[in-house]
């Protein structure tokens, strides 16, 4: 076997032996971030900006629907927040946080492609995009199309594991295995905005909208609350 598939095998496998080796050799503990809780981290008003009730269905932050999903939600993640926020010139945003205090190999956030496909949506993929959160901060986020018979919606996430923001799925691996040799179990914390779009040929302005809402709202947060949720190191 050769060519990608065998190389990403190959990566796996030296994660799993070398994640083995560092819980035998390794003391594990606990992360040490005091977190309160997201509905208060995140606050109803800011800029232009203010939560309004939701007049959209999200779409769920699990991708195993087919028994209770809501419960789902809930078993995966210590705290989830959904709200959406309408603009002063009516544009309306999103956004979603789902919070989980242990990442292991086992255990980690799930990725939007995954919950929108397991809940109906056709998933097109449009590439790593880099949110310019002030002029100091960028994260590399993904931007996704996602379409069913009811509406098409434009997605731009991250998920921070750690102090990293690591949003392919190796990376989130190898993200959690550098905590691990450091005696480290992280935290992560999943991004997710959106936005509804006549047509598919608007994604680009609905990603240009998402971005503004995500540096209006990391500009409006303490330091502390924009680390929460950008941590300090892009993986790339």
């Amino acid at each position: 076997m050769t060519g990608p598939l065998a190389r990403g095998l190959a990566v796996l496998a030296l994660l799993a032996t070398a994640s083995y080796a560092s819980a035998l050799l390794t003391p594990r503990r606990e992360p040490g971030r005091d977190t309160p809780r997201l509905d208060a981290l995140i606050p109803e008003r800011f800029g232009s900006w203010a939560a309004e009730p939701t007049a959209v269905l999200p779409v769920l932050l699990v991708p195993d629907v087919l028994a209770d999903a809501e419960g789902s939600q809930s078993a995966s993640y210590d705290d989830v927040l959904m709200r959406t926020y309408r603009r002063a010139d009516g544009a309306r945003v999103m956004v979603a946080l789902a919070y989980g205090r242990r990442q292991t190999q086992e255990l980690k956030i799930h990725r939007p492609e995954l919950c929108y496909y397991a809940q109906g949506f056709a998933v097109n993929a449009l590439g790593a995009r880099r949110v310019q959160l002030d002029s100091a901060r960028a994260v590399e986020s993904r931007a996704l199309l996602t379409e069913n018979r009811a509406r098409t919606e434009i997605v731009t996430y991250w998920i921070r594991v750690g102090e990293r923001v690591a949003n392919d799925a190796w990376d989130i691996r190898w993200a959690i295995f550098r905590d691990g040799l450091d005696g480290r179990v992280p935290d992560g914390l999943l991004v997710r905005a959106s936005s509804l779009t006549e047509t598919p040929a608007g994604a680009e302005r609905e990603l240009v909208l998402q971005h503004e809402f995500l540096a209006d709202l990391y500009g409006a947060l303490p330091a502390v609350t924009q680390t929460f949720l950008a941590g300090r190191e892009v993986v790339l």
